[in-house]
């Protein structure tokens, strides 16, 4: 994997550039059309090289099942949705009819701009409120602004999903081109989004190693949820292994997002080969404890809250309980629709 370090610290940012400058980070070797393309190595380098049981997995699935071993990052300014063509209906990652593992560059923007608006919308409502300074420290003076700069971008995101436009990198929060003042917000949005595309990656990883030679046109509903189940169950195993204490929440934070990204295409809380998006929810933050979970469940609410107000579902909130609290309080009202 070359060019896995093109991305520059951000101490090394500070560094070179003065407030009011703009970072722009593409280079040309950066493949791609959106601007997800220069985070398109480093994630893909982390995905398979972090654990030594991803590169086991990928070696199986190479070796017993068929596995093209290369994944396939699909170019194209697309929209999520396919539009015309019998079969798939999104373009989200998958084993294709080659055996190939794929993402396109669409989804990845789609995830990117998941993790930025939740992470900065909770932050912003709930999170930094509750800090003691808040309403004497300067900094944080624009939450208004910020607030409406990722619900702004949330929208692009649903755009995309039914009708590509370009992303305005100037106007709007992007990977690649932004100003210097925002390299806090940008840096930590990078970190949710790679664990976000390792989880949807490694869910269908174990699917290509246990599941794929044993699905078929006679294969039950009750069988293939079984299948979904196991895959987030093992994928998570997999992300938490041998990870710094003090990093898990960034991982129990992504894996949220990643859900986040299911429940963006549609308004069905469940369907009939896959477990409800609340049920996903609720076994993703309960899988491993950590000393940070509010971030977590925080990340969960204002998933559920976007959804709910994107699909007009009727959705009590209680913004006196704390982000574990308001997570139960919403799960109550979810579980049995």
């Amino acid at each position: 994997m070359d060019n896995v370090n093109d991305i520059p610290s951000n101490s090394y940012l500070q560094q070179q550039y003065v407030v009011g400058e703009h970072v722009d980070l593409y280079l040309p070797h950066h493949v791609g059309l959106q601007p997800i393309r220069v985070l398109n190595n480093i994630a893909l380098y982390r995905l398979i090289h972090e654990r030594s049981t991803v590169i086991k997995l990928l070696s199986i699935a190479v070796k017993n099942h068929g596995l093209d071993p290369e994944v396939k990052l699909i170019q194209g300014n697309d929209s999520l949705k396919i539009i015309g063509v019998s079969g798939r209906m999104w373009r989200t990652p998958y084993i294709n009819t080659e055996k190939r593992l794929e993402a396109h560059e669409t989804f990845l923007s789609l995830l990117w701009i998941l993790s930025y608006s939740i992470f900065v919308l909770y932050s912003e409502k709930y999170c930094y409120p509750r800090l003691p300074d808040y309403k004497t420290n300067p900094k944080y003076d624009n939450a208004s602004e910020r607030i409406e700069l990722a619900k702004r971008l949330y929208r692009y995101g649903k755009q995309i999903v039914v009708d590509f436009i370009d992303w305005d990198k100037n106007e709007l929060p992007n990977p690649e081109k932004y100003i210097v003042q925002e390299l806090d917000y940008i840096g930590q949005t990078k970190l949710y989004y790679t664990e976000a595309y390792k989880f949807i990656m490694y869910h269908e990883l174990i699917h290509a190693v246990e599941h794929i030679d044993k699905i078929s046109k006679e294969t039950d509903d009750k069988t293939k949820l079984d299948f979904e189940i196991e895959a987030d169950e093992k994928a998570l195993k997999i992300l938490y292994a041998d990870v710094h204490q003090g990093y898990k929440f960034i991982v129990k934070c992504g894996s949220v997002i990643s859900i986040s990204s299911a429940m963006l295409l549609s308004s069905k809380i469940k369907g009939s080969t896959h477990p409800s998006f609340i049920e996903r929810l609720k076994m993703v933050l309960e899988f491993e404890k950590t000393n940070d979970d509010h971030f977590a469940y925080g990340f969960a609410c204002i998933s559920i809250e976007l959804w709910a107000e994107q699909w007009s579902v009727d959705l009590d909130a209680n913004d006196d309980l704390n982000d574990c609290e308001r997570f139960e309080y919403y799960y109550s009202q979810l579980k049995n629709k």
